[in-house]
């Protein structure tokens, strides 16, 4: 019996590599493996990233009420006259945001206590440079933009898009309806802060961050966990344009002007509902009115990156992602403190 050895030749030709249509079949298969995979790791990574926004509106929330178990109200969603109440007279304390208020309660007190802002409006600071931090808290992770805010400034870099040094926020105060509305309108801009008419500020705007007036848990009749404190609005993209989303810090004290001027100011910190009670959620995307924002103008209304919808802290502190798709008339209902009417689901 004699035992047989394989040649060199016969044990290539037994190993022999794949076919061309081999090959074809099985890059085929990875790509259509990758296709499946690929969508469900970038929903992964968004659910990450609005993990990451509703986080910074938790923050906020939680933030918000230190704020007032310190001083007893919320904070004014921006002041218009310096801190004598007087207007006209200084370049003091006006101007400064909500949010530049909330800096001590994010942990930024080294920040707060350089900007001082009892002391020196946003446009003459001596600090420009702490007016430009990218503050992570104030940011989505969604909203991928880098640098500055190039489309609402502080003066002298006006007019927008000259430069890209003021701080961007991501996050806009709710109003509540239009800031000309009655009974006083835009006057409120012109009014010494005296408790009269920090009255009247609260009768004429609606919502939880306001002009001068601070609001407080007991003047929001309807339930704070009824209404919106803040919201999403993204820097730019193929509906909105280059608005800009918002600055942290505050806006110029020019917006004591009784012009129309001003109305464009305010829009830098806070939203709201037009006169005719109109706003919907990223203005302009499919299905959406482009029209249903402030005054028409999408670009100053609530909007992100997320898919569907915005992310929002109400005054109770809680989160939510409020579908885009929201009943115009719940949605107009959560930016109102003391309306009386219900809420209902969303």
């Amino acid at each position: 019996m004699s035992l047989k050895i394989p040649t060199a030749r016969a044990a290539w030709q037994q190993s022999r590599g794949f076919t061309l249509i081999e090959l074809l079949v099985v890059i085929a298969i990875i790509g259509v493996l990758v296709g499946l995979l690929l969508p469900a790791v970038q929903q992964a990574r968004e659910a990450a990233r609005r993990s990451t926004c509703i986080n910074n509106l938790k923050q906020m929330g939680v933030a918000f009420h230190n704020y007032h178990d310190a001083r007893r109200a919320f904070p004014v969603g921006m002041n218009c006259s310096d801190k004598n109440g007087a207007i006209y007279t200084t370049e003091k304390v006006m101007g400064w945001s909500w949010a530049a208020r909330l800096l001590p309660f994010l942990e930024e007190v080294a920040l707060s206590e350089t900007l001082n802002i009892e002391q020196h409006c946003p446009r003459v600071h001596s600090h420009r440079g702490d007016l430009a931090r990218r503050i992570t808290s104030f940011l989505c992770p969604s909203d991928a933009t880098t640098g500055g805010n190039r489309w609402r400034r502080f003066p002298p870099e006006e007019p927008p898009g000259t430069d890209d040094n003021d701080g961007l926020s991501n996050y806009v105060g709710n109003i509540g309806n239009n800031i000309w509305s009655d009974p006083w309108g835009v006057r409120c801009f012109n009014l010494d802060e005296t408790s009269e008419n920090l009255a009247l500020f609260k009768t004429a705007h609606t919502g939880m961050l306001i002009l001068a007036a601070p609001i407080r848990i007991v003047d929001v009749t309807d339930g704070t966990s009824k209404t919106i404190m803040v919201g999403e609005r993204d820097y730019e993209d193929n509906f909105h344009g280059n608005h800009g989303s918002s600055l942290w810090a505050g806006v110029d004290e020019w917006i004591t002007m009784d012009t129309a001027k001003a109305n464009g100011i305010a829009n830098k910190l806070l939203t709201f509902f037009d006169d005719a009670g109109t706003m919907v959620i990223n203005a302009g995307s499919a299905g959406q009115d482009p029209t249903g924002a402030v005054h028409g103008e999408a670009v100053d209304s609530y909007s992100s990156k997320h898919p569907g919808g915005a992310c929002f802290v109400l005054a109770d502190g809680s989160t939510r992602f409020i579908n885009e798709q929201i009943a115009p008339d719940t949605f107009r209902n959560l930016s109102k403190r003391s309306d009386g009417n219900p809420v209902g689901s969303y």
